[in-house]
């Protein structure tokens, strides 16, 4: 009995058992390596959500990658160079017209391109000064023009082509004052003329 008792009484305790020790020791360890894994998917997950929150964002300003918009709108478009300078414009005037121009560095206009609600079409070409120089315009009428302008904006030359069928050049000095003109007339006459005229109405 006293054999017994003193071997019952020299048994290990449950809670230092080797093998409960070593079963606790590996259940923490997974523990932790849960955690961790939880941890790895929360920061996937914000990754995740932010990518798709900048695709999101640049989709709406610049489209998908690949991929173009079927239909763009707007009343104005401005075209911008690497200093934030505008250097193009192209949009709708308040009476039904729309206008393209083309402004150099000096943020002078130096191309323009019109068409007027009446059907009236013209192309503009300035110098660095901003001055029109050469001015190429198509009316309803079907009369065309080409305008050559000097550099205070005085017209110089005129050839026309009109509806009728009658052709003209002129020429005008520096005042604007028409010195000589050639020509066709609509039954096919040739028309020269020299001397002081009335003065052409200057480039605008």
């Amino acid at each position: 009995m006293s054999d017994a008792g003193s071997t019952h009484g020299d048994a290990p305790h449950p809670a230092h058992d080797p093998y409960i020790v070593r079963r606790l020791e590996a259940a923490e360890r997974q523990v932790a390596q849960l955690r961790r894994m939880v941890n790895y998917v929360f920061v996937g997950v914000a990754a995740l959500l932010g990518l798709t929150a900048a695709v999101i964002y640049l989709a709406g300003r610049h489209g998908m990658p690949g991929m173009v918009a079927s239909v763009v709108e707007s009343r104005e478009f401005l075209l911008r160079d690497q200093n934030g300078e505008v250097r193009g414009v192209w949009g709708t005037e308040g009476e039904g017209g729309i206008r393209l121009v083309l402004q150099d560095s000096a943020d002078k206009a130096s191309v323009k391109l019109s068409l007027l609600a009446d059907g009236s079409a013209g192309v503009t070409l300035s110098d660095l000064a901003g001055n029109p120089r050469l001015v190429l315009g198509l009316l309803p009428d079907e009369n065309v023009s080409v305008v050559f302008a000097d550099g205070a904006g005085v017209t110089r030359a005129v050839l026309s082509l009109n509806a009728d069928g009658s052709t003209s050049l002129v020429f005008a000095e520096k005042h604007g004052v028409t010195r000589a003109a050639v020509g066709v007339d609509a039954a096919g006459q040739a028309i020269i003329a020299t001397g002081e005229a009335e003065a052409i109405d200057t480039v605008q």
